[in-house]
């Protein structure tokens, strides 16, 4: 197992994934489940719930490749499909120490039992194959690849085929398929779609084959007639098995008997080329070798009529117990049916109580739904008619109060409309003035302001300029006496290298020293050249912005001056607004005449629902009569039904204690 765990570790690096904790668990003999009585087995790998990606178990299969431990792999409920199966059967072509492999419910279809076909043609290893609750039924091409890989193979014992939608034809080819096969000992094919067809076809193929043991067909829809027929079938397979098994037990004895006997017979030949002086003494005993050979040989003669004695009373005693068993068979397959019926009955009861249980429900839930329906009409309809006389009195009233107001308002906005005018024009002029003064004055002050403002920044601008230039000279003078420092350092270092080369390393070290601080002085130099070039473009954008703001100035003089034709335009407006509200006055009066013809033909709409609502409330009255009498039925229905289960259930007790009672 460690070996097996290195490989899938070294495998999950190659192909580029992280290994599973739970399958390195699994793989981890150290991490392996202990009972205390129940020791963990190496040679068994269960795998089993285990949900993996493609690429982990691409590694954990390509690690199975070369493994000589493990016997046992479960694979159940991992969700491989097609494409991990895939992999496992190329894998599995080149193992040959597994021989249980188990494979349910992975949604195996067409291109995995394909690949598990192919596999079983090469693979002489598997003994039991298990591959209950998949699809490999749907498509009768992976069938027949199955059927192909199960004809060649030459080590499969069981093979488990349970739940996987396998129709006739694929029974058909099964069956074929087993013809030629001389292994396979038993098949399991319960509750698939097998019918009368593939029946037939296994009943046929057990005509050719006499070595399959057992075979379960269960949930098939077979006949009892062919099923009858393949059982007795299986039974005479097993028969002659036994007789087999017993008549090779024979032949062993009879041959051990017969080598024991050639032994003493070699044994004697060899004493009598011994010696020509022991001739007389060896004649003698070959005289009593050879009666006692004529008397082993009587005894052979007579052990030979005994067995053929015991063979005919075994056949005697076989056929009374194949004929006891056979009644007692059918006796039992009576019961079932009997059983089976009488549970398919009560169970078409129940089922028909539940639908017409379910049904009532259904009708019962319509029905309160359309009484609940109706019922939030009535309500609804209600609302509606005294919110339509609200909205009607309402409107009425709105309609009162809006002619007086309207009129008196027609009056005051006449009168103020007049005054506002003379005092708007007059402010408006005013205003005009004062505008066009202040902004004379606020243009000439800042214009000022601005002058100075950029006289001011041009200075301190030619100032910074300077100052940059004589930084630059310090720094150039700097860098030129370094580099001559530098020059002479040098020359000092090969001079001095003969005498002391610890004093040169120490004085180099702490020119190197300088030498950096003096760099760092430079980028400090120039960190600080960047910071003035810094504040100089933003100087140079408070100018922009200055400029941009004069522009601003100038645009705010132009706004206002087509503010002051946009208040002529109101002015204008405003006499037209008046002739407007003169038409809307004329079209609320005829609005009122409409109205009024509204509220009557819906005073009329409301009588005709009010009569609508009192037919549906005999309907309703009429309906809840006719849910009471189906739920007095349904009440009387259920009470039959229980009595009739339970009388079903005490004759069931009864049946079942006669049956115990012979048994006992």
């Amino acid at each position: 197992m460690e070996v097996l765990c290195q490989n899938y570790i070294q495998n999950c690096q190659k192909i580029g994934c992280e290994p599973i904790n739970s399958i390195l668990n699994k793989l981890n003999p150290k991490n392996s489940y202990k009972d205390k009585n129940k020791a963990a087995s190496n040679d068994i790998l269960d795998l089993s719930s285990i949900s993996t990606t493609l690429n982990n178990f691409k590694a954990l299969a390509f690690s199975l490749v070369n493994d000589r431990f493990i016997k046992k792999l479960i694979l159940s409920d991992t969700f491989l499909s097609d494409d991990g199966t895939i992999i496992l059967s190329n894998v599995l072509k080149n193992n040959k120490t597994i021989e249980v492999l188990d494979l349910s419910g992975n949604n195996i279809r067409a291109d995995g039992t394909i690949a598990l076909g192919q596999m079983l043609k090469i693979n002489n290893s598997i003994k039991e194959l298990i591959l209950e609750w998949n699809c490999i039924g749907i498509w009768n091409n992976g069938m027949k690849a199955l059927a192909d890989g199960i004809a060649m193979n030459q080590s499969l014992l069981h093979i488990d085929l349970r739940n996987n939608k396998v129709s006739s034809k694929g029974g058909q080819i099964i069956a074929n398929a087993l013809k030629f096969n001389k292994t396979l000992l038993s098949i399991d094919l319960r509750w698939n779609s097998l019918g009368l067809v593939g029946g037939r076809a296994f009943s046929d193929m057990l005509v050719s084959n006499k070595i399959i043991v057992n075979i379960e067909l269960s949930g098939n829809d077979i006949s009892d007639d062919i099923m009858r027929s393949i059982a007795n079938s299986i039974e005479k397979n097993r028969d002659c098995i036994n007789q087999s098994k017993y008549t090779q037990d024979l032949s062993t004895t009879i041959e051990s008997l017969t080598k024991s006997h050639n032994e003493t017979i070699q044994h004697l030949s060899s004493k009598l080329s011994m010696s020509e002086e022991t001739q007389l003494s060896l004649t003698t005993k070959l005289s009593k070798a050879s009666e006692e050979i004529m008397h082993s040989q009587d005894s052979l003669n007579l052990m030979k009529e005994k067995y053929k004695k015991l063979e005919s009373e075994k056949l005697q005693i076989e056929q009374i117990l194949i004929n006891e068993r056979n009644d007692f068979r059918q006796k039992l397959k009576k019961i079932q049916m009997d059983l089976v019926s009488e549970k398919e009955n009560s169970l078409r009861i129940s089922e028909l109580n539940n639908n017409k249980i379910s049904d009532l429900n259904y009708n019962i839930l319509c029905k309160n739904k359309e009484v609940s329906e109706l019922g939030v009409k009535i309500e609804y309809s209600k609302k509606e008619n005294n919110e339509l006389k609200q909205q009607i009195k309402e409107f009425e009233e709105k309609i009162q109060k809006t002619k007086s107001a309207y009129d008196q308002q027609l009056e005051a906005q006449k009168e103020q409309n007049t005054l506002q005018m003379k005092e708007q024009e007059e402010l408006y002029k005013q205003r005009l003035t004062d505008l066009k003064n202040n902004l004379k004055l606020d243009y000439s002050n800042k214009e000022k302001i601005y002058e100075s403002q950029i006289k001011r920044l041009e200075s301190e601008k030619s100032s910074i300029f300077k100052e940059i230039d004589e930084l630059k000279e310090k720094i150039s003078l700097q860098k030129d006496q370094h580099q001559k420092d530098i020059d002479q350092l040098q020359e000092s270092f090969k001079q001095k290298e003969e005498i002391n080369k610890k004093a040169v390393d120490a004085q180099s070290e702490y020119y190197k020293k300088q030498i950096d601080n003096e760099q760092q002085n430079s980028d400090k130099f120039k960190k600080e050249i960047s910071e003035i070039t810094i504040k100089l473009e933003g100087k140079e954008n408070e100018i922009t912005n200055l400029q941009s703001e004069n522009k601003k100035l100038k645009k705010m003089i132009d706004e206002l001056n087509s503010k002051l034709v946009q208040n002529e335009t109101n002015v204008k407006l405003a006499k037209e607004s008046e002739n407007k509200m003169k038409n809307e006055l004329k079209e609320v009066q005829s609005k009122m005449d409409d109205d009024k013809q509204t509220i009557e033909n819906l005073e009329k709409q409301i009588i005709k629902l009010e009569e609508k609502i009192k037919f549906k409330d005999e309907i309703i009255q009429s309906k809840e009569d006719e849910i009471d009498e189906l739920q007095r039925d349904e009440t009387l229905r259920m009470q039959e039904l229980e009595n009739a289960i339970s009388n079903c259930l005490k004759s069931k007790r009864k049946y079942s204690k006669k049956i115990l009672a012979p048994k006992a």
